[in-house]
């Protein structure tokens, strides 16, 4: 397992955002072997972020869309069908 930080919230005094992922950063899990990173933030008006990112493992790559909660959760609700 190789877990990529995502994303990170910072206060005005430059301390980490407790109230964002509980820790201030986002953490996600991805494939062993490989690496992740992630991309262009986007904060849509409710507050939530998308965030892109891509995987490499060997030659073989894959982009991902990730939606976060305003508390840095992963957003369940999205693409749940």
């Amino acid at each position: 397992m190789c877990l990529t930080p995502i994303s990170s919230k910072f206060l005005e005094n430059g301390q980490p955002d407790l109230s964002f992922s509980g820790d201030g950063v986002f953490v996600q899990q991805t494939r062993d072997n490989g690496f992740a990173t992630g991309g262009i933030i986007t904060v849509q008006p409710d507050g939530k972020l998308l965030i892109t990112g891509a995987y490499q493992e060997r030659l073989e790559s894959e982009f991902s869309v990730l939606r976060l909660t305003s508390v840095g959760a992963a957003d369940a609700t999205w693409n749940a069908t």
